[in-house]
């Protein structure tokens, strides 16, 4: 469209901007049970997107931040650029990042809202409630309930890696991951 290329190398798909123009065009990625996959946005920041997940995307970005809407998990390497922050927008939380990585574990299906600080800092709110987190913490979110908890970045991120890791991980849980990585159907009887 004369506004954005987009490559696909090395199973990726990768966004390049071409010309400046100020009217925003969407495009959403959504990967299925058994997927994964990685995309490099206009600004250069990576996000890789489990099983079961989506991301709502501008093909370039324009005005004061860089916002983007998702679905499942996602982890973000974001582009630093101070003067346009990323806003990641999972239902009624924004997590706010100027240039860190950090893991956003938004499954519906899960017992909270989970965004986990690898490196830099993001700011986490939702309504008029708002953390920050320093590395190797967690916003955990219910209806009820929005705290801050020491974690293990190898257990929030493995997936990223192709691999599960589980620390004190109740079997629910594990069945869940498994559920959306092999798209199984688990049963529990008895």
């Amino acid at each position: 469209n004369g506004r954005v290329k987009v490559l696909r190398k090395d199973g990726q798909l990768v966004y390049e901007p071409a010309v400046a123009n100020n009217e925003i065009v969407y495009n959403t990625l959504t990967v299925p049970r058994k997927g994964q996959y990685k995309l490099v946005l206009p600004d250069g920041s990576k996000v890789w997107l489990n099983s079961e997940s989506s991301i709502r995307y501008p093909v370039s970005f324009s005005g004061k931040e860089r916002r983007v809407f998702i679905t499942g998990e996602a982890f973000f390497e974001v582009a630093k650029d101070k003067t346009k922050p990323v806003r990641v927008v999972a239902g009624e939380v924004t997590i706010e990042d100027l240039g860190t990585q950090c893991n956003v574990n938004a499954y519906t299906n899960e017992p909270f809202f989970a965004a986990t600080l690898i490196e830099g800092s993001i700011r986490v709110s939702k309504g008029s409630a708002v953390k920050v987190l320093k590395p190797s913490q967690q916003a955990q979110l219910t209806n009820a309930e929005f705290r801050i908890v020491d974690t293990d970045n190898d257990d929030a991120i493995a997936w990223k890696d192709n691999q599960f890791k589980f620390t004190n991980t109740s079997i629910d849980e594990i069945m869940r991951q498994i559920a959306r990585w092999y798209d199984a159907d688990i049963v529990y009887q008895d």
